[in-house]
């Protein structure tokens, strides 16, 4: 009791200072302006506001923000980087060129044949090259494909280290050399085999309309283009 009472008797004490008294007042007229002017209603109605915020915040939506806060940090570090910021300017400077728009139309049309590249056209072009690779690996295509290739690497070889003088007395030496007449003969058989060749393959491959019969039609119209 006799504590109470001493914390009592200097309570009074140091309220009846007039200081404390000053500011006491001055505090009470404070109070009463704010009210009177209404910012006292929009503070209450503030700090309710923000309770109902934090009441609100469930451990899942804290987690959902924290997650988010980190991305940003993430991708805000990424665009920091140096080469990420070269990589910006490449694409300004392309966009500037027009050359951004041009990637861009060309990426929409690999899109477009993509998707318009049915199952049945797949199919058709690996059908396609897989005809086209058995043909280039027949043995007999082989050879003259490792022929011609030895004649043309023999020839530039020849050219490289002693190139023939051009001239008509030389052209016309040239001509009866044995080895270049059989060579004007071998192309000369091979330009007439050429044709028959060509059109029995073509005529063999048409279906409903007959080889033979186009073949002889081809041939009784040697100047129509086969139309």
């Amino acid at each position: 009791m006799e504590t109470d009472r001493n914390t009592s008797e200097a309570l009074v004490e140091k309220l009846s200072n007039p200081a404390t008294v000053n500011a006491l007042n001055s505090l009470v007229d404070r109070l009463t302006e704010l009210h009177e002017t209404g910012v006292m209603e929009s503070f209450f109605q503030t700090m309710q506001a923000v309770t109902f915020m934090k009441d609100g915040l469930t451990d899942t939506m804290v987690g959902k923000n924290a997650a988010m806060a980190g991305e940003l940090m993430t991708i805000a570090n990424e665009a920091a980087d140096p080469e990420m910021v070269e990589a910006v300017r490449e694409i300004k400077k392309m966009q500037k060129s027009g050359n951004l728009k041009t990637l861009s139309e060309a990426s929409d049309m690999i899109a477009f044949l993509s998707n318009a590249a049915t199952d049945t056209m797949v199919q058709r072009m690996a059908s396609f090259v897989a005809d086209f690779v058995e043909e280039v690996s027949a043995p007999h295509i082989t050879d003259i494909l490792r022929s011609s290739t030895n004649c043309i690497s023999q020839t530039i070889q020849q050219f490289a280290n002693d190139p023939p003088k051009p001239g008509i007395k030389n052209l016309v030496s040239t001509l009866f050399d044995p080895e270049v007449q059989m060579g004007m003969l071998f192309m000369a058989t091979m330009a007439k085999n050429m044709h028959k060749c060509m059109i029995q393959t073509y005529s063999g491959s048409t279906n409903g309309n007959g080889g033979k019969n186009r073949e002889n039609w081809y041939f009784n119209h040697p100047d129509s283009t086969g139309k």
